[in-house]
């Protein structure tokens, strides 16, 4: 009699990274695995620019989560071999805390930031949809999230800037 597993033995790595890159479980949801991780990534984002409100700072976290959303989708990308699978939500998560540096984190704020981001990320228009269709590997999975976490960030500046928010 055989001990022996019929089913393959996963790495401490890959699980590590398949948690993470599954946006710590978001991306589990049965509807919206994207929609539910930008939430998360909304408590995260506005967790960690309250708690470190200074510039410098608020880019060293983005830093922190962008690498960190890097190579869990990297690892979890070159062990399962899918590509921005829908269950990979830790580019959400990262796009949507851009969307929210060096602003005053009102409700409306972050309910713009939403909407804005949420929007971009399902359209992709432009530069979002050029990097979602031609960059290959994890980089790619990331960066048209990055795109539009950076997009409404801007938007939002100029929205803070004019008074409307």
């Amino acid at each position: 009699m055989s001990t022996k597993s019929s089913l393959p033995r996963k790495s401490f790595l890959f699980l590590v990274s398949e948690f993470i890159a599954k946006g710590f479980g978001t991306g589990y949801s049965p509807k919206a695995p994207g929609t539910v991780g930008s939430l998360l990534g909304i408590a995260i984002a506005y967790y960690l620019l309250k708690y470190f409100p200074a510039p410098h700072m608020q880019l060293i976290c983005a830093s922190g989560v962008v690498i960190l959303a890097y190579l869990s989708i990297h690892f979890y990308e070159k062990e399962s071999e899918k590509h921005d699978d829908q269950q990979v939500t830790v580019d959400e998560i990262a796009g949507i805390f851009l969307t929210f540096l060096a602003l005053p984190l009102s409700m409306p704020i972050l309910i713009a930031g939403f909407m804005l981001f949420r929007i971009f990320d399902i359209i992709k228009p432009g530069p979002i949809g050029w990097a979602d269709r031609q960059v290959p590997g994890a980089f790619g999975t990331l960066l048209d999230d990055l795109f539009a976490g950076g997009i409404s960030c801007l938007l939002l500046h100029l929205v803070v800037y004019l008074g409307w928010l």
